[in-house]
């Protein structure tokens, strides 16, 4: 990991580095799970397995701009991290919108942004099956409202509901990204929805897609 424009004097920016490096070696592991079994002879260590995926490391900048969303993923090695704080003269965004806050639950934020930099450096091909599989499954028990209407305390299938504060959906919208992305985050952490609970959605549909997915997706990262 690089992290570029951060000042560790700051507590809150000192945390999010420490969680955003929580969450890249939580994803370096289930990364490196899954090529050592596609391929065996590897053997790699979590941080292998990471920069292999990704292509090198993945940088995140502190941007310093107040937005009403944390970040914005340019690319597979670059995540760009804004300012979600309120002050006492600054509460709307550029664009009129509400600072929502501190950012809450770090390291799973940090690993949705992971996870749409995830799908970059598979040119997008996960994110574009994830819209089939939610045009496939149809928006009932699988995927948020598209345009993001849904009732904040529904599960959609993921491990909690979107009302803050965000853990297992860090989305409100269903569109292909957002939801690869929270999807991801469930892949990772092997939690979603429980399943003796109807009224909290298909996480299970959602589990067996990444689950099926995710060996198709890796292996091409290795010729």
């Amino acid at each position: 990991m690089e992290f570029v424009g951060f000042d560790e004097s700051d507590s809150y920016q000192a945390a999010l580095m420490q969680e955003i490096e929580a969450a890249a070696l939580l994803v370096g592991e289930r990364l490196r799970e899954e090529l050592n079994k596609l391929f065996p002879s590897l053997r790699l260590t979590a941080r292998e397995a990471f920069l292999l995926v990704y292509g090198g490391k993945v940088t995140f900048t502190w941007t310093g701009e107040r937005k009403d969303h944390g970040a914005f993923t340019e690319s597979a090695n670059s995540i760009l991290v804004y300012d979600t704080r309120p002050t006492d003269t600054i509460t709307k965004d550029d664009e009129g919108n509400d600072l929502p806050g501190a950012i809450t639950n770090k390291r799973h934020w940090a690993t949705h942004e992971l996870g749409h930099a995830f799908s970059s450096a598979l040119s997008g091909k996960p994110s574009d099956d994830t819209g089939t599989f939610l045009d496939m499954e149809g928006n009932e028990g699988v995927g948020r409202p598209r345009d993001g209407s849904g009732n904040e305390n529904e599960y959609y299938g993921f491990g909690g509901p979107w009302k803050s504060p965000r853990k297992w959906q860090q989305s409100k919208y269903s569109n292909k990204y957002e939801q690869f992305a929270d999807m991801f985050l469930g892949w990772v952490y092997g939690e979603w929805a429980p399943s003796f609970n109807p009224s909290f959605g298909s996480g299970q549909a959602m589990s067996n897609f990444m689950n099926d997915n995710m060996p198709i997706w890796l292996s091409n990262v290795y010729p």
